[in-house]
């Protein structure tokens, strides 16, 4: 059996990267809310000036662009939505700063170091699954936003080639 405390002092170092690895999840998702937030707001514009430059190309192209600036609009929701989740996570799931924190509160109060290391790799078991699902939902809301990108470049394209040629 591994000495306690050094269980413990590897598991709390652990535990620490572990937080590092939350704290840049949660920026990542701040600045990903703060561009679904921009995109958002260009979606209108450019919805609309692609619908005015798709109808000279056909009568179903306001349509089409329409549909387009709303599935833009619904990925970036999307990416908000889940982005929220990693940055506030719901009250189901945990952060590994909560982990961090339960086991710093157990560590004054905890005499028996067996008990302790124990309760450190429990609580690092934990914050590794928090990032896990942190991670899974980061990627997820990054592939809806880059989603919503190709929608709006295909806008932008389209209003370009209109103009380019002069139609």
């Amino acid at each position: 059996m591994p000495d306690p405390d050094a269980v413990l002092d590897v598991a709390l170092e652990a535990l620490r990267f572990e937080h590092a690895h939350a704290e840049a999840a949660r920026s990542r998702a701040a600045g990903l809310l703060t561009a679904c937030g921009v995109l958002l707001a260009l979606t209108a514009g450019l919805g609309s000036a692609a619908a005015q430059a798709a109808q000279k190309l056909s009568h179903l192209g306001a349509a089409v662009t329409v549909c387009a600036a709303a599935l833009t609009a619904g990925l970036l929701l999307g990416a908000a939505a889940v982005s929220g989740q990693v940055f506030a996570p719901s009250y189901k799931s945990r952060m590994a700063l909560e982990e961090l924190r339960e086991f710093a509160e157990l560590r004054f109060r905890a005499a028996d170091k067996e008990l302790l290391s124990r309760a450190a790799l429990e609580r690092l078991a934990a914050a590794r699954a928090a990032n896990l699902t942190s991670r899974s939902r980061s990627i997820l809301a990054m592939a809806l936003y880059v989603a919503a990108l190709g929608v709006l470049g295909a806008q932008v394209l389209l209003i370009a080639i209109v103009h380019l040629f002069g139609i």
